[in-house]
């Protein structure tokens, strides 16, 4: 009988850890295998930041998935820092931010993260 007790103390203790998580990353912090937006270099990043900051989120990610160097892809690699951060207005006058983000990858190359998750500094 005490079995049962235990499985909703459990779903609860998990949805409040994962509530409590940050959406983001942290630099210094190791992903594993994670799928994201990666561009392979800093003048594809600047060229796209220009044209979210210019023409909107729409155009923005129309450009992102039409480079030629930039790709949706799974790496492991660890944030380093941030590039740009870039403020989109939705016509409701909501407003979210585009994150590019410089990143190394597990082999040390170095790509650019395109994403709207945060990047916090290590504690």
């Amino acid at each position: 009988m005490p079995r049962l007790y235990l499985v909703p103390f459990l779903l609860c203790l998990m949805a409040t850890t994962a509530q409590a998580e940050p959406w983001g990353y942290v630099v210094g912090e190791m992903r594993n295998e994670q799928q994201a937006n990666f561009c392979d270099n800093e003048a594809a990043v600047d060229e796209l930041a220009k044209l979210f900051r210019k023409f909107g989120a729409q155009t923005g990610f129309s450009a992102l998935t039409s480079s030629p160097d930039c790709a949706l892809m799974v790496h492991s690699f660890t944030p380093v820092a941030l590039k740009h951060a870039i403020e989109i207005k939705l016509k409701s006058g909501d407003i979210y931010t585009i994150n590019t983000i410089r990143v190394e990858l597990k082999d040390g190359q170095t790509r650019y993260l395109i994403t709207t998750r945060t990047l916090q500094e290590a504690n």
